[in-house]
């Protein structure tokens, strides 16, 4: 054998070794939840070294310190205090592979800029869309927010630097802030969102599937069940962390919110002669909420599991109605006077359509068809995988399986 083929096997080799190197770049506090749900154990079965880059003090701090008691403060997550110390990492940094989590911004405009000098490649999933967004832009709400001059003003208030330019961001080819479109793109359902500006014409589409569907794969239906309950996705309305990161108002009080869902749920145990269980918010505080939702169990952690045993769910506009969907359970979308004064008012409205269903009003006297909302319509329930979760040909692998099998393609 030649010195020269030697030479190029070792070098074919060293790159084989150093994109094992897979690095996820978050924007807020790095949970056990967000070290489960980003496969840092499965990608790491499979030979490869995972880091965690955490940008979230550099582009939102203020958030992030508000919710770093979050952090699982694990070993392969490296958090960066300062853009400079992001910089020099990146240079430092050999060949590798980069799952970016962090949202295309005007604060995170830096670390997509970097990622394309250094010529690393670079990946963004957009298997998780907002499902409940797709239809919202139907939903009149324009002429929502002139009938209440109040919030009108009040989002012209809002209106900063900062916004503006990430609407300009949004809106411009990516190359003329010297970044490069992304190099492979993660997709789920049908309405996966393809707008986003980092997919470009040679940006490679892998279809995959949304996250939950990990869980399912996992979790497979069972039944039936002579047990028979209900289950609500609390997802933590009142003391949500979320706000914190958009900039945006609460939707919803704890004296208003609570009293309005204990009573609701009151009378469905009534009507519907079975109990509700709480499937609790990961990130609630599970002492300060156990008395809030009446003295009902609460569970965290299991959403799934609830939503598989169960024979009724209800939800506002969580992602988890995906499992509901998956499960095949009857899904009543609720909604109370408060939230429907708020800019959430057009989410639960279009979660709701996708279902052919309008939003009970919890706080309303009218009456509740109880036959109807426990209904399932499989043709509705079939088009909602397709459009929001998977497309039928897609793996039956979990996501970062797959994931890890298009590193070797780079």
């Amino acid at each position: 054998m030649t010195l020269g083929l030697h030479f190029s096997l070792l070098v074919d080799e060293l790159i084989r070794i150093t994109m094992n190197k897979f690095i996820h770049i978050v924007s807020s506090p790095f949970s056990q939840r967000d070290y489960d749900r980003y496969g840092v154990a499965i990608l790491q079965a499979d030979g490869f070294d995972v880091e965690v880059w955490n940008v979230g003090k550099v582009v939102n701090r203020d958030a992030y310190e508000k919710t770093a008691h979050v952090s699982g403060r694990f070993e392969i997550e490296t958090v960066f205090d300062t853009k400079n110390e992001f910089l020099e990492s990146c240079r430092k940094q050999e060949k590798a592979f980069f799952f970016v989590a962090a949202s295309y911004a005007f604060n995170s405009l830096f670390l997509f800029r970097e990622l394309s000098r250094c010529g690393q490649t670079l990946s963004i999933s957009v298997s998780y869309p907002d499902s409940a967004s797709i239809k919202a832009e139907d939903m009149d709400e324009p002429k929502f927010f002139i009938r209440n001059k109040l919030k009108l003003f009040s989002k012209f208030k809002k209106i900063s630097f900062k916004k503006i330019s990430d609407k300009i961001i949004l809106t411009m080819p990516p190359w003329l802030f010297g970044v490069r479109y992304a190099d492979l793109v993660f997709s789920g359902g049908d309405k996966s969102n393809f707008s986003n500006p980092l997919i470009g014409a040679n940006t490679r589409v892998v279809n995959i599937h949304a996250n939950d569907y990990d869980t399912f794969l996992e979790n497979p239906p069972r039944g039936p069940f002579n047990d028979k309950y209900a289950v609500f996705i609390d997802q933590n309305l009142p003391f949500n962390t979320d706000p914190f990161f958009t900039k945006t108002a609460r939707v919803a009080t704890a004296r208003n919110y609570f009293p309005s869902l204990t009573k609701f749920f009151d009378q469905l145990e009534k009507e519907l002669r079975m109990p509700i269980k709480i499937a609790a918010h990961p990130r609630s505080n599970f002492d300060s909420i156990s008395e809030a939702f009446g003295g009902r169990e609460l569970l965290q952690g299991e959403t799934a599991r609830l939503i598989n045993d169960s024979s009724l769910v209800i939800a506002h506009y969580s992602y988890a109605v995906n499992f509901a969907v998956l499960y095949r359970k009857p899904l009543m979308l609720i909604t109370t006077d408060e939230l429907k004064a708020s800019f959430r008012r057009s989410a639960i409205e279009a979660t709701s359509s996708h279902f052919k269903k309008d939003p009970v009003n919890v706080d309303s006297d009218e009456a509740i068809d109880w036959k109807s909302e426990m209904m399932v319509d499989s043709g509705i329930y079939d088009q909602y995988i397709f459009n929001f979760i998977k497309k039928p040909e897609t793996p039956e692998r979990l996501f970062w399986q797959v994931v890890g099998e298009q590193v070797d393609n780079c």
